[in-house]
């Protein structure tokens, strides 16, 4: 048996046969982890009630044994139909080629008491033990999208999550570097919160990010700010005065946040920032608030101070401080 196709698995799938075991592997974790979902519901729906009473269905191959998915796919299901167990980093799975006594040919799930779906980063060719696995179980390679696909396949995951891109958008998005399913597929859920271009990540609409980027982060609104996390991030020039606004920002809110407990009224502020810290205050706590005037100078030190990325430190700002 040569190594299968996706589309070929899900016309099997269809068809009402499985193999035995499943070996997927690949650079694509969005490929494997949609197959791997089909081959789940499908098993389920056709044999359901074996997860009931059964034992784990989840393994890693870093810690597992090939004896123990053995044992588990060899052992009765109390709860009947089918079991269905995946067995992850399975290219570390100690003693891997013992797996040989599940090997078998596509049946119908009546014939079957488990499905095992092995899941590897890659294949090595040189192994005695891959030839036959190729030849004996369904082997599905998960290779990165061809550059000419992207579009296509861009096109596809925002179909599925029902929304809808521009002509322009959907160019730039096939045009990113790096590239992945799984990256183009967070992109557009972000896109999804929040329909404005610069969300994308498309690397234009930095006019006014930092704006956005501060109100969204006082609003702690992860959804909307993470967006522009990568525009005031990629420029020096943006984010170090962006730091200093935002230090400002973060101590005056504390400080009305302190005003507004103990009824005494320091703080001389133009009305403008008035109202917007007085909006702010109702979703921070005090001591959130000084947590963040201490996340801001980590920042600021780590920007100057260490190789840290620029892109991850703005990130986690953000969603360490959404609610």
């Amino acid at each position: 048996m040569a190594k299968l196709d996706a589309n070929l698995i899900l016309k099997q799938i269809a068809d009402g046969n499985f193999f035995p075991v499943y070996w997927i592997y690949g650079p694509e974790t969005y490929k494997i982890r949609e197959l791997t979902d089909r081959l789940k519901r499908a098993v389920s729906a056709n044999g359901a009630g074996a997860g009931l009473f059964g034992g784990p269905s989840q393994f890693n191959g870093n810690e597992n044994h090939a004896g123990t998915i053995i044992d588990e796919a060899q052992s009765m299901s109390l709860g009947g139909g089918v079991k269905f167990l995946v067995v992850r980093d399975a290219d570390h799975l100690k003693n891997a080629e013992d797996i040989r006594v599940l090997f078998g040919e596509a049946k119908p799930l009546s014939e079957l008491n488990c499905v095992c779906v092995f899941i590897s980063q890659g294949l090595d060719q040189r192994k005695k033990f891959t030839k036959e696995l190729v030849s004996n179980a369904a082997v599905i390679q998960c290779e990165e999208v061809r550059e000419e696909e992207r579009e296509n396949w861009t096109s596809y995951l925002a179909k599925q999550m029902g929304v809808s891109l521009d002509n322009e958008s959907l160019t730039q998005l096939a045009t990113l570097d790096p590239w992945s399913l799984e990256l183009i597929e967070n992109e557009i859920k972000k896109y999804s919160l929040n329909p404005d271009i610069a969300v994308l990540g498309l690397g234009d609409g930095s006019a006014g990010a930092e704006n956005v980027y501060l109100e969204a982060l006082f609003e702690r609104n992860a959804a909307r700010g993470l967006g522009f996390a990568r525009s005031v991030s990629s420029d020096p020039a943006v984010h170090l005065p962006l730091l200093g606004l935002l230090s400002w920002n973060a101590r005056h809110l504390a400080l009305v946040i302190a005003e507004s407990t103990s009824g005494s009224r320091t703080v001389k502020i133009n009305p403008y920032v008035a109202q917007k810290l007085s909006r702010w205050k109702s979703k921070w706590s005090l001591e959130d608030a000084v947590e963040l005037q201490h996340a801001l100078h980590d920042i600021d030190f780590a920007t100057k101070q260490t190789p840290k990325l620029a892109l991850g430190l703005w990130s986690e700002l953000m969603t360490r401080f959404s609610l």
